[in-house]
C-alpha cells in the first residue's frame, strides 16, 4: 500500500509540475527583464503550458530567431500570425510569431522563483547539495555495525565506555532489509543528482545561441614566363624565378590564381564570388612611384578564379627613363612589384560576408633584366577568422571527467535518477512487504538480519537481570549504540496433546542485563525477571 501511494503521488506531481523538457506537460520560464511589468517582474518564475488555441489577450512565450525565448501577451492576430507586445512597451514587437513558435501561455506564476532557480544553478549550491548526499551517506555507512565495531574500523570495550551519538534509529525504512540503509543512501544521491541534472535542463533550452569563430583561407599563386635565347635556360623557357633580359623580349605575362576554403569543415562557406584584378607599381626609393593597370576587374563564381595579365618592361623602362629626364636624377635598378587584388563576397554559416584579398611578388628591374627581389614570394595565404551567432545544443563542461554532457543526456540523467530513486525506494518497501507476508519472524529477519545470528541450541540460558522489551526495534537500537549482535532463540516442544509448538525469542545480552522479546508478545510494558533464573 506505502508503494502505490508513493507511485500514486509521484504521478499526481509528474503530471502537475513536470517540465515539458523531461516528458511533462509545462515549460518553466525564468523572468529576466522589465517589458511585462507590473504583471511580471524580474526574478520571478512563469509556469507555461501548451494549449490548442491562443487568443487575444493571452500571456505567451514565443521563440525570436534574434532575442530568443520572449514573453509577451497577444493584442491581435493577423492571419497566421500573432501581434504581440509586453504590459510595459508601447510598441507592438517587431517579430510576429506563428503558432509553432509559441511555447506556451501562463499558467502560473511564482514571484521570485527565478531567483530560487538560478540559486540552485550556483556551483556553491551544487556543491551544498552534493557533499550533503555524500555526508548522509558517510554517516549511513559509518553507523556501528554488530560486533562492538565501527564502519571505520574503531572498536570500543564491551561493557563500557559511552554510547554512540548515532544509537537512535536513523528511519524505520532504511531498516527494512539487510541492505536497506545502503539502497537507500544510493536513493539519495540518485534523488539529489536528478534534481541538479533536472534544475539545469528546467532553467536552460534545448539549443542555445552562442558566438562562434570560423575560419577561412585566402590563397594566391603568382606564375610567369618569358622568351629565352638558346640554351640561356633548360627547356630554352624563363619560368618562376628566373630573371627575364630584355634583350631577349620585353613581355612578360603572369597568371595569377585564386582560391578560397575553409580551414575547418564547419566553417560553412557558400556561395562565393567575386572579382580580381593586376596592377604592377615601379618605384624608387625616394618615394616616387607609378601604377600600371594589367588587367581590368575580372569577374568570377566559386571558390576560384584565375587571371592573366603581361608585363610590359618596355613600357616601364620609358617611364623611368622619363622621370629621369625630368628630375636629373639616375637609378641603376627599380623596384617592380605586382599586386592582386581580390574582391570576394559570400555566405558563413549561412551569414553574409564580405573581404578583400592582397598578394603580390617583387621584381628589380634595370635596363638588362627584370630579376626577383631578396623577398620575392610567388605565393601567398591569409586566414581570416569571423565571429558568428550560431544555434548548438546546450552542454555543460565537466572538468574533472573531461567530458561535455549535453542537454538531451542531461535529460536522460535527470529522468533515469528520479527512476532509479523511486525504484531502490521501492525495493526496500517491497521487500518488506514479500518478507510480512511469511510472519513476524520473516520480517524481522528482513529487516534486521544483520543484527542478528540464531542460536545453536534449543534452549539458551542467559545470567544476570532480564529485562522483557515491547517491541523488536528496541533490541536493535539498543544492538546498534553498542555494536552487539541479536540471539535468536528456536525452540520447539510438544504440548499435552502431543502438538509441536515453536516459540521465538530474541535476546540481547550484556554483562550485568539481558535483553529479550518475544515473538506474538503482547506485553504492555517491561518486565523484569529474577537474575539468573534460568530456562
Amino acid at each position: 500500500m506505502s508503494l502505490g501511494a508513493a507511485i500514486v503521488l509521484v504521478a499526481v506531481a509528474w503530471f502537475f509540475f513536470a517540465p515539458i523538457q523531461l516528458g511533462g506537460a509545462f515549460s518553466y520560464f525564468q523572468i529576466v527583464g522589465d517589458s511585462m511589468e507590473p504583471t511580471v517582474t524580474r526574478g520571478d518564475l512563469v509556469l507555461l503550458r501548451d494549449r490548442d488555441r491562443y487568443d487575444v489577450g493571452d500571456i505567451v512565450a514565443y521563440s525570436d530567431p534574434d532575442l530568443g525565448t520572449v514573453l509577451h501577451r497577444i493584442r491581435a492576430v493577423d492571419g497566421n500570425h500573432y501581434i504581440l507586445r509586453g504590459d510595459n512597451r508601447d510598441s507592438d514587437d517587431s517579430y510576429r510569431p506563428v503558432e509553432e513558435e509559441i511555447t506556451g501561455a501562463v499558467w502560473q506564476i511564482l514571484p521570485d522563483g527565478g531567483h530560487v532557480l538560478s540559486g540552485l544553478q550556483s556551483p556553491a549550491s551544487a556543491i551544498f547539495l552534493g557533499g550533503s548526499s555524500l555526508v548522509m551517506g558517510a554517516l549511513s555507512w559509518g553507523r556501528r555495525t554488530p560486533g562492538g565495531g565501527r564502519a571505520d574500523g574503531k572498536r570500543r570495550k564491551s561493557g563500557g565506555g559511552q554510547r554512540s551519538s548515532l544509537g537512535s534509529a536513523s528511519g524505520r525504512i532504511a531498516d527494512r532489509s539487510p541492505a536497506g540503509g545502503t539502497l537507500l543512501s544510493a536513493a539519495g544521491l540518485a534523488l539529489v543528482l536528478a534534481a541538479l541534472a533536472a534544475t539545469l535542463v528546467m532553467t536552460n533550452p534545448a539549443r542555445q545561441i552562442v558566438m562562434d569563430d570560423f575560419a577561412y583561407e585566402h590563397m594566391g599563386s603568382f606564375a610567369y614566363t618569358g622568351v629565352a635565347g638558346r640554351d640561356v635556360y633548360d627547356g630554352n623557357e624563363v619560368a618562376t624565378g628566373d630573371p627575364v633580359f630584355t634583350r631577349m623580349t620585353t613581355m612578360v605575362p603572369i597568371t595569377f590564381d585564386y582560391d578560397i576554403a575553409p580551414i575547418s569543415s564547419d566553417a560553412a562557406l557558400a556561395n562565393p564570388e567575386g572579382a580580381v584584378r593586376l596592377d604592377a607599381v615601379i618605384s624608387q626609393d625616394n618615394g616616387w612611384s607609378r601604377t600600371v593597370t594589367l588587367t581590368d576587374w575580372t569577374p568570377f563564381v566559386g571558390d576560384e578564379a584565375t587571371v592573366t595579365g603581361a608585363l610590359d618592361l618596355a613600357q616601364l623602362l620609358a617611364l623611368t627613363k622619363t622621370m629621369e629626364e625630368f628630375s636629373g636624377l639616375a637609378y641603376p635598378t627599380y623596384s617592380v612589384e605586382v599586386v592582386a587584388t581580390t574582391e570576394v563576397r559570400g555566405d558563413v554559416v549561412q551569414q553574409p560576408f564580405k573581404d578583400e584579398f592582397e598578394s603580390s611578388m617583387r621584381f628589380l628591374l634595370s635596363d638588362a633584366q627584370l630579376m626577383p627581389a631578396q623577398n620575392f614570394a610567388p605565393e601567398s595565404m591569409d586566414a581570416v577568422t569571423v565571429t558568428r551567432p550560431v544555434e548548438r545544443p546546450w552542454s555543460i563542461d565537466l572538468p574533472v571527467l573531461g567530458i561535455t554532457v549535453e542537454w538531451a543526456v542531461m535529460r536522460m540523467i535527470a529522468v533515469g535518477s528520479g527512476l532509479l530513486a523511486i525504484a531502490l525506494v521501492g525495493v526496500v518497501l517491497g521487500s518488506t512487504a514479500l518478507a510480512a507476508r511469511g510472519g513476524e519472524v520473516a520480517l524481522i529477519a528482513a529487516r534486521y538480519g544483520a543484527f542478528i545470528v540464531d542460536a545453536a541450541s534449543t534452549e539458551v540460558t542467559f545470567a544476570g537481570r532480564r529485562v522483557e522489551v515491547q517491541r523488536i526495534e528496541d533490541l536493535v537500537k539498543i544492538a546498534r549504540q553498542d555494536g552487539l549482535f541479536i540471539v535468536h532463540e528456536r525452540d520447539e516442544r510438544e504440548d499435552e496433546y502431543g502438538v509441536t509448538r515453536t516459540t521465538h525469542r530474541y535476546h540481547l545480552v550484556q554483562p550485568d542485563v539481558t535483553y529479550s522479546y518475544a515473538v506474538g508478545s503482547s506485553t504492555t510494558g517491561v518486565r523484569v525477571d529474577d537474575p539468573g533464573a534460568p530456562r
